[in-house]
């Protein structure tokens, strides 16, 4: 008991929270190795979720040192943009290891509804995940075919880009897409306070000590 939600957790949980109308609880809070993160159950039916998405392990780490040194961390490289394929990509991202053995957690749980929600630690995979959600105010509209879900997935999500006002403390706006088995896509903007969020652990916080309040979750 007492383990609280990291900052990546508790945007998707609030996430979830504000589209689908529900109250999410950690289900790894006595941290028992393969337990999902988050919980719920709602008008009789029960829910679970995973946070998590493509290893980063060597970019995160250039993150952390840089931001040791005080300098900008910079990925450099090209990205295929998968124009017009994007879904059939993302598709057989899902069926890569590091996706199947959270889908496995997944299923090992008694559940109507099973989640899996994808956070992007690359700019690479983070222009993938955005652009199921843009607008394309400015270009031309990315045709997303229907997605492949893993075998007892209800829902994957992929959280894409985000505003904020002029400071690091002010409200962030966050637009996500959602894939459904039955309903297909759709896409949401879900606003969310600074002040209900864990510190960031990679950049300095900025703001006093005592100012954060999150939700306890345990």
């Amino acid at each position: 008991m007492g383990k609280q939600a990291d900052r990546s957790e508790e945007i998707a949980f609030l996430i979830l929270e504000d589209v689908l109308g529900i109250r999410i609880f950690l289900a790894d809070s006595n941290q028992v190795d393969g337990n999902v993160d988050g919980r719920w159950t709602h008008d009789g039916r029960s829910g679970v979720v995973e946070i998590t998405g493509p290893p980063a392990e060597e970019q995160m780490r250039a993150f952390a040192t840089a931001e040791r040194k005080g300098e900008q961390s910079l990925e450099t490289g090209s990205v295929e943009r998968h124009h017009n394929r994007l879904a059939e990509y993302l598709s057989l991202q899902l069926a890569e290891p590091w996706a199947a053995a959270n889908v496995a957690k997944l299923n090992a749980v008694d559940a109507d509804e099973r989640h899996l929600f994808l956070v992007a630690r690359t700019v690479y995979d983070h222009e993938y995940y955005a652009r199921l959600s843009d607008t394309y105010e400015n270009g031309p509209v990315e045709r997303i075919n229907a997605l492949a879900l893993p075998e007892g997935i209800s829902d994957v999500w992929f959280e894409g880009r985000a505003a904020r006002g002029f400071t690091k403390l002010d409200p962030m706006t966050v637009r996500v897409a959602r894939y459904n088995r039955l309903a297909g896509w759709s896409t949401r903007d879900v606003t969310l306070e600074e002040q209900q969020l864990p510190a960031p652990k990679i950049v300095a916080d900025t703001a006093a000590a005592g100012w954060r309040r999150p939700r306890n979750r345990s």
